[in-house]
């Protein structure tokens, strides 16, 4: 593994069109409670009312998700204790039920808000019909559900353009609205400036838009991540060309794709904008905001962004002011390819990212397949404290990582094996992983699935109901018949308060 620190960014005032106006169900399935089993491993590195009904298949409260524990030595994993010491966590999670949503095209879930009062915001894409229509090939969606009511979204919006829309993160705004941020490469809110432009929609708590900008270049630009922060929010992404002044704004320029990170007040003003990079392509996944008002980002640079070139990809964390001012960077990377997209700051400015390597990129790390899950630990100076790296025999891969109350780190992702004792189900799985914020250890795990591929996308904590929430996307029957091509699911478990 190398680690290596920094390089100053370009600070810009964007120009972007904002949109003021109002915006515009299909299959769902749930399954109810059941005891996670543990394993301890120490690893070495247009708004419509929806008109759905649920369908519940619950399994015997008793029985095992996944399979029952057990502490043998794992590929990837160093040894822990025998199966007849096999510790477990004092207060284990219950999953509390599984629910399956789509209709007759192909429908992904990929962010996931709680809004504070039980219920969850749900963004991604589809090309079929959700809401009320569908406007293009394929559409951004936005979806209502509360995982202790009926089941089905109680809310479905459905925008776009003529041509390919979809939402890739979602944050839940101060009056019980959401903020959306993805990508169009249409005329979705304004006209488009050039190949993709990124998009930021910000629905009130009824679901109608409040208002919705369209920014980008003469190229490819899109948005990862959003999180909202005090007053507005920060939309991560990357930008190829650079924002052109056909928008408003002068362009960047560079002959790269380069990482962007973008600060929106909650009325649309535009703050500020700053592109980043190197002397090649650099792209900004996720974002995460500081103590301070300031945020941290994260993706890959495949130049000097941060340091010369380790690999073919390197994965980075960034730490910018409130103001866009950029103080660090932490490089890390193999000769392989790395790449990372889920990051966390916690109270005490400690960041964690998450993602996925191709090399040995934990010390002492022995890469247990393709590629590995990654997660590693820095501190408010962006040095680093501990990585850990663990995986199966095919493709593993980190997403989304969130904090519990406790500090414990939550992970999702997708493994293509059998991580652990509990079995593979289907070609890949969704896994989710608790860590001790103090080494990374894994306090337990949990892989489930169908016979069908499924990957795991965002990860959130509901705070005020204790509920750990996934989300992704299925091929196969999860929790109800297959609606499309692929549907979206999310998965909630209990956490012992």
């Amino acid at each position: 593994m190398v680690n290596t620190r920094l390089r100053t960014p370009r600070l810009a005032a964007l120009g972007l069109a904002a949109v003021l106006a109002g915006s515009c169900g299909g299959s769902v399935s749930t399954s109810t409670t059941t005891s996670i089993p543990s394993v301890t491993l120490d690893p070495v590195t247009v708004t419509v009312t929806a008109t759905a009904t649920a369908a519940v298949n619950a399994p015997s409260a008793t029985e095992p998700v996944g399979g029952a524990p057990a502490c043998e030595p794992l590929r990837g994993l160093s040894p822990s204790a025998s199966s007849s010491s096999c510790p477990q966590p004092a207060n284990p999670p219950v999953r509390l039920g599984q629910w399956q949503l789509g209709g007759d095209g192909s429908d992904v879930l990929l962010g996931i808000a709680p809004i504070g009062d039980g219920r969850v915001w749900l963004s991604g894409h589809t090309d079929g019909v959700v809401g009320a229509q569908n406007l293009g090939g394929q559409d951004l969606l936005v979806q209502r559900l509360d995982p202790a009511g009926p089941g089905a979204p109680d809310l479905s919006v459905q925008e776009g353009s003529v041509d390919t829309d979809s939402a890739l993160g979602t944050a839940a705004a101060p009056d019980g609205g959401a903020y959306v941020v993805g990508y169009t490469k249409g005329d979705y809110l304004s006209p488009n400036a050039g190949v993709n432009d990124i998009v930021v929609v910000r629905l009130d708590a009824a679901g109608e838009r409040r208002w919705g900008v369209q920014l980008g270049g003469p190229d490819w630009d899109r948005g990862f991540a959003v999180r909202a922060t005090e007053g507005g929010v920060y939309v991560s992404g990357y930008t190829f060309g650079g924002f052109a002044d056909g928008v408003g704004g002068r362009s960047l320029g560079g002959d790269m794709h380069q990482g962007v990170l973008v600060k929106l007040a909650d009325d649309a003003t535009l703050e500020w904008a700053v592109e980043y990079g190197g002397s090649d392509v650099d792209w900004g996944q996720g974002v995460a905001v500081a103590p301070d008002g300031g945020a941290v980002v994260t993706g890959y640079s495949q130049g000097d962004f941060g340091g010369a070139p380790i690999g073919g990809r390197d994965l980075f964390a960034a730490r910018f002011t409130p103001t866009g001012e950029l103080t660090w960077v932490t490089k890390l990377g193999t000769p392989a390819d790395d790449w990372t997209q889920g990051v966390v700051v916690d109270g005490d400015d400690n960041v964690t990212i998450v993602g996925l390597t191709a090399g040995a990129l934990a010390p002492d790390g022995e890469p247990a397949g393709a590629n590995d899950v990654f997660v590693a630990h820095l501190d408010g100076a962006g040095e680093v404290r501990w990585t850990r790296q663990f995986g199966t025999a095919g493709d593993d891969r980190a997403f989304g990582i969130a904090i519990g109350e406790d500090g414990t780190r939550f992970v999702s992702g997708t493994v293509g094996g059998q991580l652990g004792e509990l079995p593979a189900v289907g070609g890949r799985d969704p896994f989710v992983a608790a860590l001790d914020p103090a080494d990374g250890s894994v306090l337990w795990y949990d892989q489930f699935g169908s016979t069908g591929d499924e990957d795991a996308y965002a990860v959130e904590i509901d705070s005020t109901t204790d509920r750990l929430l996934v989300v992704g996307v299925t091929q196969g029957d999860l929790a109800a018949a297959l609606s499309g091509p692929t549907d979206g699911w999310l998965v909630a478990y209990q956490l012992a308060p």
